[in-house]
């Protein structure tokens, strides 16, 4: 089993940002990145054994996402932002949770984010419902790429915060 991290950002210029942005999350695994690009930069696409990052002239993360897991071929897709790091161990971690709980399609973990307006809350291990789903945060979500297309998941891309 192989997973993969499906990162959403934005406005990256060049190889050299990507790979800073990579070291900081503390990435050690295959990445799609998704860079969408809303100022005056041109598109560039990028691809090496690990890392395969694709530029588009829009925003929306919604629209990013459904775009990485298009783009993904492993296993198992885990949902990134750009502010979260990464636990040295994760790849282990997470593979040991779909290995410990065969049937589950989609693992939430607790992630831990240098953002002060997004607080992750620790929580125990426990089959999540209704009320607690309400509670996880898309960085913290993996999942079987196998069940998403099973059953032709994506993003809503009309869901809006703002006008």
């Amino acid at each position: 089993m192989e997973l993969e991290v499906m990162l959403s950002t934005m406005n990256l210029k060049n190889k050299e940002e990507m790979k800073k942005l990579i070291n900081q999350m503390k990435i050690t695994t295959p990445v799609v990145i998704i860079n969408q690009i809303t100022e005056k930069i041109p598109l560039w696409d990028y691809q090496e054994k690990n890392i395969r990052l694709y530029s588009f002239p829009e925003k929306g993360l919604s629209k990013s996402r459904n775009r990485a897991m298009h783009k993904l071929n492993k296993d198992i897709g885990i949902l990134a932002d750009d502010d979260v790091q990464y636990r040295e161990n994760y790849k282990q971690i997470i593979l040991d949770a779909y290995h410990t709980h065969p049937d589950a399609d989609i693992i939430a973990f607790y992630v831990e984010t240098k953002s002060e307006e997004r607080k992750i809350r620790k929580q125990k291990n426990h089959k999540v419902n209704w009320v607690t789903a309400m509670r996880i945060q898309s960085p913290q979500i993996t999942f079987r790429m196998s069940s998403i297309q099973k059953q032709d998941l994506q993003f809503n891309e009309t869901f809006r915060f703002w006008k």
